[in-house]
């Protein structure tokens, strides 16, 4: 730095991703949670990790089994040319203009 200068304000961005992440693995790693499994074989995701997720009511979630575990993921966009439903499309097409209508 010469002399006289400023130095340069912190980059927002990347300390918003810090928080965010901090917040995440916080959230995951640090507070490991118990699921009852229900009779008809059901468990619920605790609230903290639908929001940090953006998982809602209605949402599909992939459930695999790698080893001895069960991973739940939320699907992402389909790959260009992956076949969708109809339903899959509009539901896309919504979302799309939901996040163009938060740019503006």
């Amino acid at each position: 730095m010469s002399a006289g200068s400023q130095p340069s304000p912190p980059n927002l961005w990347s300390y918003s991703f810090h928080k965010l992440f901090c917040r995440y693995y916080q959230a995951v790693r640090l507070m490991p949670v118990s699921l009852k499994v229900t009779r008809k074989g059901q468990v619920t995701i605790p609230k903290k990790f639908r929001e940090m997720l953006g998982i809602e009511e209605g949402d599909l979630i992939y459930a695999e089994i790698e080893g001895d575990r069960i991973v739940l993921r939320k699907p992402g966009l389909p790959e260009p040319g992956e076949v969708v439903g109809e339903g899959e499309y509009l539901k896309i097409m919504s979302d799309l203009e939901e996040e163009r209508a938060r740019w503006r």
